[in-house]
């Protein structure tokens, strides 16, 4: 049970800190810098706590709905990577240490792929929505109108 209510927390730990990493004119460089860092930490134990579906990709038979939701995961790691590649690169606070040039291009291609993170976040979610709830269920706090 503790297992469950610890993926729940993690998940929806890092859907809070992708929302609050867009609030980067509020709370400011540091601030976003922070949360982005913590929000890949987050998703490194989310993969980890995953890994068992990432093993399973060369086994059994890929339905539409299979293929749909493996291509969303290959998107979305693309669009997570660029982030992270991007983020080490215009860092002022967090990883300034870096020798890494910035550019204008740079912070656009971090916006450009921070943006479609959130769309396919969106539909990540929406793909793995019964299982979310599943969990939810096992803790006792999913009634019929979230289903």
């Amino acid at each position: 049970m503790t297992r469950v209510l610890m993926r729940l927390l993690l998940d929806a730990t890092a859907l809070v800190l992708l929302l609050l990493a867009f609030a980067y004119w509020w709370l400011g460089n540091f601030a976003h810098e922070v949360i982005g860092t913590a929000l890949f930490l987050i998703l490194a134990r989310h993969l980890l706590n995953n890994r068992k579906w990432w093993s399973s990709l060369r086994r059994g038979r890929y339905d539409p709905r299979r293929a749909v939701g493996v291509a969303l995961t290959f998107f979305l790691a693309v669009a997570m990577t660029v982030l992270l590649a991007t983020s080490f690169a215009i860092s002022r606070a967090t990883f300034a240490w870096m020798p890494l040039p910035d550019s204008f291009a740079l912070r656009e291609a971090h916006m450009f792929a921070a943006y479609w993170v959130m769309v396919l976040i969106g539909l990540h979610i929406g793909l793995n929505w019964q299982r979310v709830m599943m969990f939810a269920g096992k803790l006792g706090v999913a009634g019929p109108v979230w289903r």
